[in-house]
Order: C-alpha cells, then structure tokens, then sequence
C-alpha cells in the first residue's frame, strides 16, 4: 500500500482509509481513487442543495420542481452506488461510469420536458465525458463523448423531422421547438443556473485532478 505521512492534511488521511487496498498498490489507480472520492462528495453536496432550489425557486413550475427533485434524487442514488461499487468490489472503472449514469439521465430527460435540442438544460450532458476522461479511462470516456453526441444528434433530427411530444409543463402535445418554458422568471433562472453549475463541476473536477 502507498505510504501516507501521518502529518499530511486531515482530509487525505481519511480519503486514504476509503481506499480499498487493491486500488492503493498502483499509484494511477489510487490518485483516481482519490479523485473518484472527492468527486462523489463533492456532487451529493450539490445534489443536497439542489432539492431546496428546485423546491423553492421554480416552485411555479412544476416540471422543475417536481420531476428536477426526482432526478436529483435519482442521481444520489447513482453516486451511492458508486461509491459502494468501488469500496465493496475496488471496480474503478464501473463505478466512474455509474456516478455519470444519473448526470446523463439528468440532462436528457429534463432537456426532453423544457425544449429539447433548445433546452440549456442540454449543458448537462457535456459533464459525463470530461468526468469520465479524468476518473475511469480514454476508452470510457470516448464512448461518453459518443453516447452524448449521438443523444443531441437524435435530439436535434427529431426537430428536425417535426415530431410532436407531450409538454411537461402544460400537459399537452407541442411541436419540440415550443416545449420553451413560458414563465419567464423560472427560465431566466434556469438559463443561469444550469450553466453555472456545469461549469462549476467541470472545472471543479479538473482542480481536484491538478
């Protein structure tokens, strides 16, 4: 196992005693342990401020504030499972990719219910493949990439083709293109936050690697 100084900084001794042994022998398996780690932590403390937003903020919507508490939830669920897939089995690799199930499912589904391709919820779908690139490997990261290129391509051909589709928000069929949010204060809000946020994690992520 990789030697660890018991005056190093608090946080590492304990991020050092979450990682199973198997992983800790190889220095590029444990340091995207250690990554793996702090990202887990660091997106269910989002996850947890994120349901008194969504409860609150966009309360006169409820495709947000419902189904956007749904999948915030569902996306806890997907980084426990993680982190029990990599502490109880040391799967690396499987449990990088299951932390990014619930950001993808996130991103498509709610881009799905408030304008499709139009949607700045789509933003979400460019953290999957950056996450995946610095915690698993190039090969899971490229079909990543793959997998959210070919979403916002069958995104962007239903538009194209004209297909109606149930509107979250008021509960009948639209064409995609006016699936828009109306309230405007919630859009503003969502055309805010979204961006932030991935932002925040993308580069949040790449900090934690440097």
């Amino acid at each position: 196992m990789l030697y660890i100084h018991e005056k190093s900084p608090r946080h590492m001794r304990l991020l050092h005693g979450l990682v199973p042994e198997k992983l800790a022998q190889n220095p590029q398996t444990y340091m995207k342990s250690l990554i793996l780690l702090l990202s887990l932590f660091i997106s269910f403390l989002t996850n947890v401020l994120l349901i008194p937003i969504l409860q609150w903020g966009f309360k006169d919507t409820p495709v947000i504030s419902h189904y956007g508490t749904l999948l915030v939830l569902f996306s806890s669920i997907c980084l426990s499972s993680s982190f029990i897939i990599f502490k109880l089995w040391s799967r690396l690799i499987l449990a990088g990719n299951v932390a990014q199930i619930g950001i993808y499912a996130a991103g498509v589904f709610s881009a799905w219910q408030t304008g499709g391709i139009f949607s700045p919820m789509l933003l979400l779908l460019m953290i999957p493949p950056v996450f995946a690139f610095v915690l698993t490997n190039i090969r899971s990261g490229l079909l990543w990439t793959g997998l959210v290129s070919l979403t916002m391509l069958v995104m962007w051909l239903i538009e194209e083709l004209g297909f109606w589709y149930p509107d979250g928000i008021y509960g009948f069929e639209i064409p995609m293109a006016s699936m828009i949010i109306r309230e405007h204060a919630d859009f503003a809000r969502m055309c805010i936050m979204i961006p932030l946020l991935t932002c925040i994690s993308i580069v949040g992520v790449v900090v934690i690697y440097e």
